[in-house]
């Protein structure tokens, strides 16, 4: 037994450690719960139908062809982990939920949603690709063309907030060429090159995906300094010019 667990000899029971807390196992251990409503309500199109108009549950169970009591208690977990209101049987977007979870709203993340639900069969079988070494499942490699777009436009407001903090530590003065692997936007080579003059940058994605960037390097001026380039990291050259190298969202692929 750990000499750090002190018995607490007036009642003969065991004291926690000082400043520790078991909630936090119960915390991780059952964090999916949250992610799974909110997959759920989004794949349900929950905010949308919500969007600007506050419904009842008959109203949302005939919109979604959703089982009403089951439907009712996913509403409530939305509510309980403050995505939506509630006023008696009437439910409505809060302002978080219209700010990043409607598609008239230019913060969406919706799209971010839709494709970590698309990742969960494969981190669920972690434990398989640890004992293994193989995928336990294949991510989905194939999108719509709206789909790509409301993923890459969640990533671009994402990293537009992060931007400022990521140039600020990471110090590419005299730097000249960064490669960006699996650039997603190029939010990130954008935001670099504005900060630090002389440095260019290659961003590497699918053609897909870069339809999306090329309208962020027109957006910011950035033509002649952001080099868009298509490919597939696994298995083309990343060149040999390259003096810094950014990989972001991409290793847990």
């Amino acid at each position: 037994m750990s000499e750090s667990w002190d018995k607490n000899k007036s009642n003969d029971s065991w004291a926690l450690p000082e400043g520790m807390d078991p909630m936090k196992v119960m915390q991780v251990a059952s964090g999916y719960w949250h992610s799974c409503a909110l997959h759920a309500a989004n794949r349900l199109d929950i905010f949308n139908r919500l969007d600007g108009t506050p419904k009842t549950l008959d109203e949302l169970t005939a919109a979604t062809g959703a089982d009403r009591r089951c439907l009712g208690g996913l509403l409530s977990a939305l509510v309980a982990i403050d995505f939506l209101a509630r006023d008696g049987d009437t439910f409505s977007n809060n302002q978080f939920g219209q700010t990043f979870l409607t598609n008239s709203s230019q913060f969406y993340q919706g799209g971010i949603v839709y494709m970590f639900e698309n990742w969960y069969e494969a981190w669920g079988g972690l434990y398989n690709t640890v004992m293994t070494g193989k995928p336990s499942a294949l991510m989905h490699q194939e999108y719509s063309d709206q789909e790509t777009r409301d993923y890459m436009m969640g990533m671009h407001n994402r990293a537009l907030s992060q931007s400022d903090v990521l140039t600020g530590m990471v110090d590419l003065t005299g730097k000249k060429q960064l490669m960006d692997v699996g650039c997603g936007p190029a939010t990130f080579s954008v935001k670099f090159c504005e900060r630090y003059d002389g440095l260019n940058a290659v961003a590497m994605d699918r053609a897909q995906n870069l339809e999306i960037a090329q309208e962020i390097v027109n957006q910011f001026n950035m033509q002649d300094r952001v080099e868009l380039r298509p490919g597939d990291y696994n298995a083309d050259s990343l060149g040999d010019s390259n003096d810094a190298m950014l990989l972001s969202s991409m290793t847990n692929q």
